[in-house]
C-alpha cells in the first residue's frame, strides 16, 4: 500500500510527511489552487528532503517547457496532470507522468485505456471549473470492475473513515489533500499519521 500527501505549502508538514514514511508528496503549481506554491518556496523545501520520499509536481494545462524547466530544476519524481492534457503533451514531458481522470466519467474503463504512457491514473472527483478535485468522493462502484489496478491511485475525499473500504476496492495506492488538513494548505500532523498507520496496519 502507498500513500501520496497533496497540497504540500511548508516545510514543516513536508518534514512531517517524511518522518511518517510517506510515499510521495505534491506540490501544486496551479495558480487558482488554494494550496499553489512557486517554484522557489518549493525549492527551498525539496532541497531539505531526503530521497525516498517522492515529490510531485500538480499542473494544469501549463506549457510544456514550463513543466520540463521545472521538473529539472526541482528534480521532480513525477509529473501530475490534472487538466486536458493528451497523449501527444505528455509524450514531451521528460519526468515519469501521473494523469487524473475523473472517477465520475461513465466511460471511464476506455478513457484509461486512451492514456497509456503515464506510469499512474490517478481517479478523483475532479471539479470542471476548478480543474482540482472537490474534495469529495465519487461512486468507487465505477473501479471495481477496472483492470491493471496497480497502475491506479485512488484520491477523491479520502479520510480516515473511509480509508478501510477503500482499500476493499483493489487499488493499493491512495492520494489524501483536504482531509489531511487543517485549512489549505496547512497539514493536521496527527490527521496524517492516523491515516499513515490505517494503511500500514492493512
Amino acid at each position: 500500500m502507498k500513500v501520496k500527501i497533496c497540497g504540500i505549502t511548508n516545510l514543516l508538514d513536508a518534514k512531517n510527511c517524511e518522518m511518517l514514511g510517506v510515499d510521495m508528496i505534491g506540490f501544486i503549481f496551479y495558480k487558482k489552487s488554494p494550496r499553489y506554491i512557486n517554484l522557489d518556496s518549493s525549492l527551498k523545501i525539496i532541497s531539505k528532503l531526503n530521497n525516498k520520499i517522492k515529490k510531485v509536481g500538480v499542473f494544469v494545462d501549463e506549457d510544456i517547457e514550463v513543466v520540463n524547466d521545472m521538473s529539472h530544476i526541482l528534480k521532480l519524481n513525477y509529473i501530475q496532470l490534472h487538466g486536458d492534457e493528451d497523449n501527444e503533451y505528455i509524450k514531451k514531458i521528460k519526468t515519469p507522468t501521473i494523469k487524473a481522470l475523473n472517477g465520475n466519467d461513465i466511460n471511464l474503463d476506455s478513457k484509461i485505456k486512451e492514456f497509456s504512457k503515464p506510469e499512474f491514473i490517478l481517479l478523483d472527483n475532479i471539479n470542471k471549473d476548478s480543474k482540482g478535485g472537490s474534495g469529495e468522493k465519487f461512486d468507487w462502484k465505477n473501479i471495481l470492475n477496472l483492470d491493471n489496478k496497480e497502475k491506479l491511485i485512488l484520491s477523491g475525499g479520502l479520510n480516515e473513515k473511509n480509508i478501510i473500504n477503500a482499500m476493499k476496492t483493489g487499488i493499493k495506492f491512495f492520494d489524501f489533500c483536504s482531509a489531511t488538513e487543517k485549512k489549505p494548505g496547512i497539514k493536521d500532523s496527527k490527521k496524517v499519521k492516523t491515516i499513515v498507520k490505517l494503511i500500514r496496519d492493512a
